[in-house]
């Protein structure tokens, strides 16, 4: 296994559990704000402009309240930081069926810019000096449309870039494809053995019922053991 595929290995965790969750989310959002603008106005390319909007929201929304662990590197777009690895998020095909190795995203100008820097960077320190450690650029490239929303969704580290556009993926992994249970961003694990409380047992009284046999009554006592 390569060093990229690797790199990739090691982000899916954190993805999988803080991020394809709202990713899933917001994208079922997008879809049901579609249909209900069907024949008002929405058309394909708001909802792909959406696919992308949504979850740039939800995503800055999470990190500013702490509640997943990445990073905000800037207001401008979203591009999450975790550790050495730097996340964008890209809509790159239409379904589960597109294959990964011929999609790219159409839009990806602040990613291709990045992209361009760090070559230039390499080229001007040369061989013999290396340039300073960079983070690992990543995409959340996933496949959406109008009819099924949400298809699949992969991490790919960028590889050629020509005229603008990102043509190669060096590294992809496929971390969800549609019909696959998407996992919870909820911690439902109970807590270390050592950090429950012990409780003490209540105390559980036995009742008997014993018949009184007297002349004069014939009501039964209620004796406690």
């Amino acid at each position: 296994m390569s060093n990229t595929q690797q790199a990739l290995h090691r982000l899916a965790k954190p993805v999988k559990q803080h991020l394809l969750p709202l990713l899933q989310e917001s994208i079922r959002i997008c879809l049901e704000r579609h249909l209900l603008g069907e024949g008002r106005g929405a058309d394909n390319f708001s909802f792909y402009t959406d696919v992308w909007s949504f979850p740039a929201r939800l995503f800055k929304d999470r990190v500013e309240e702490a509640a997943i662990p990445f990073e905000l590197v800037s207001h401008q777009g979203c591009v999450m930081s975790y550790e050495e690895f730097q996340v964008r998020h890209h809509r790159v095909g239409y379904s589960e069926r597109d294959n990964i190795h011929m999609s790219f995203p159409h839009n990806a100008s602040s990613l291709v810019s990045e992209l361009n820097f760090k070559s230039q960077l390499a080229l001007d320190f040369g061989d013999d000096f290396p340039p300073p450690e960079a983070p690992i650029e990543v995409v959340l490239a996933y496949m959406a449309n109008p009819q099924d929303g949400l298809c699949a969704i992969y991490l790919a580290i960028p590889g050629r870039v020509e005229n603008g556009k990102i043509i190669s993926w060096e590294a992809t992994l496929e971390i969800w494809r549609r019909g696959e249970p998407v996992q919870t961003s909820i911690d439902l694990r109970l807590p270390p053995e050592a950090d429950i409380e012990e409780l003490p047992l209540p105390l559980v009284q036995r009742v008997c019922i014993v018949p009184i046999n007297d002349s004069q009554t014939s009501l039964n006592s209620r004796v406690v053991v």
